[in-house]
């Protein structure tokens, strides 16, 4: 602030505080406005610049640091908020009937996967203990009864026919169990007889099964099993034809 002789503003900054005394300045701040006889400005000096740059800068950095305050406040707010983990929010879909008895008396069409995209069921040993597992399931379980049944390079098909009646009658998913399991000690054994190893699992996690409602659907579905492996090997056929060079 300038001031006049008895103490009435002459002229004043908020980074200046001059005391005028015949005109001249008697002390000045870093940012110094000189003034003239009767309080006109003179020039102003480059340090009030930068005082009124520094001044904007603290005033903008504090509104950051605010904001950011805000977000993070935010931020820890959703993270209370959020649900704990519930397990069945992210289970698969359910491929059984929600209101499907398996032990009831019927047939049932299956498929099963290997894990592997690839023709593992093609080989010869494989193969065989596909085929003796399913044979065997009957002496396991002796209210199944075995249908059609064909190895495919990369998954099995089959129908089998549950008894309900029995004591202690299994389900279609422990049979498909014991099948899949048994199926896989014993390859896995035969793997390590013959200091071989194996990439993965055997299976996929699933299976993907079909109540067979009447006799017509039944021998739509026997039919498909029996003619899978001509359909194959006329794909397969196609495909030679066509990289045959013209």
């Amino acid at each position: 602030m300038v001031a006049r002789p008895g103490g009435r503003p002459l002229w004043w900054s908020p980074a200046l505080v001059v005391v005028r005394s015949g005109g001249r300045p008697l002390w000045w701040s870093p940012a110094l406005v000189v003034v003239r006889s009767g309080g006109r400005p003179l020039w102003w000096s480059p340090a009030l610049v930068v005082a009124g740059l520094v001044v904007a800068g603290l005033v903008i950095a504090r509104c950051l640091v605010a904001q950011s305050g805000h977000k993070s406040k935010k931020w820890e707010e959703r993270k209370m908020s959020k649900k704990p983990y519930n397990p069945d929010t992210y289970r698969r879909k359910p491929l059984r009937l929600p209101k499907h008895d398996y032990t009831w008396t019927g047939a049932y069409y299956v498929t099963i996967r290997a894990e592997q995209h690839e023709p593992v069921f093609d080989i010869p040993e494989l193969r065989t203990i596909l085929e003796e597992t399913w044979q065997a399931l009957p002496d396991r379980y002796p209210g199944v009864t075995l249908d059609e049944f064909v190895i495919m390079p990369d998954h099995v098909h089959f129908i089998l026919w549950l008894d309900g009646t029995r004591d202690k009658a299994p389900t279609l998913g422990q049979v498909i169990g014991a099948y899949k399991s048994k199926t896989t000690v014993v390859w896995y054994n035969h793997l390590k007889e013959k200091n071989l190893t194996w990439p993965g699992h055997v299976w996929q996690r699933n299976y993907n099964d079909r109540v067979i409602r009447d006799t017509a659907e039944l021998e739509i579905k026997r039919q498909y099993i029996r003619n899978n492996p001509i359909r194959l090997q006329q794909k397969l056929n196609n495909q030679h034809d066509n990289q045959q060079p013209e």
